[in-house]
């Protein structure tokens, strides 16, 4: 096999061409998206640090002080500089991202506060605003039950057509580019917000509309609003 067959298209000449000794299976060290390879000899002189994967059985900790050993009698001049387990090699890298993740997940937990107390914010702001509506209809003898469904019917449709449009947006972000279904943990997370967002815009709606309707028609038509 030459090795111009591994290299770039745009070559012309070709490279020089290599001895096959042995094919060795898949480690599955590039999780799927890589491409095949060859392995070469190793230069000591050009090649530092070197890193070595051994399968060994039993306890890897107890193997240590062998392989030291086995490394001294094959070159008196090689040293192992740190032995540890494979699962123990990406630690650094685990904390970089959990720290991460726990940052990401503090500032969505503010944003999710905000979140919260702008709708309820202004949801009751916007139903205080209809005290005086509010004592006008109690005074011509409505039923507080549908002063209420009347009072409540705008806020949640405006807060129902954001959660709607918001669990699309966020649906299409986390299906991607390759189609995948959303799973089940997904899908519950994405219907626990919108239920917390329609469960605060109804308690928004609700303190001031029975806050309204229990004063007075004749205090309520003293109101701003």
């Amino acid at each position: 096999v030459s090795s111009d067959d591994w290299s770039d298209e745009g070559r012309t000449e070709p490279g020089p061409w290599h001895e096959i000794v042995g094919v060795v299976r898949d480690l599955g060290t590039t999780s799927g998206y890589g491409s095949a390879g060859i392995y070469h000899p190793l230069d000591r002189q050009t090649t530092y640090p070197v890193h070595l994967a051994i399968h060994v059985r039993g306890d890897p900790a107890s193997f240590a002080p062998r392989l030291r050993t086995v490394a001294a009698g094959v070159d008196p001049t090689l040293r192992l500089e740190a032995v540890m387990l494979l699962n123990e090699v990406i630690n650094s890298e685990l904390k970089f991202w959990g720290f991460w993740f726990r940052l990401t997940l503090l500032v969505s937990s503010i944003a999710l506060l905000l979140s919260l107390a702008g709708i309820y914010a202004v949801m009751s702001f916007s139903v205080a605003r209809r005290t005086r509506e509010i004592g006008v209809r109690v005074a011509l003898g409505a039923d507080p039950r549908r002063i209420a469904a009347a009072i409540f019917r705008r806020p949640l449709t405006q807060v129902g057509l954001g959660v709607v449009a918001g669990g699309v947006l966020v649906a299409a972000i986390m299906i991607g580019p390759d189609g995948d279904a959303l799973s089940a943990r997904q899908v519950g997370m994405v219907v626990a917000y919108a239920t917390l967002m329609m469960g605060v815009c109804m308690l928004a709606c609700i303190v001031p509309t029975r806050r309204a309707l229990r004063i007075q028609p004749t205090e309520a038509l003293k109101a701003d609003g």
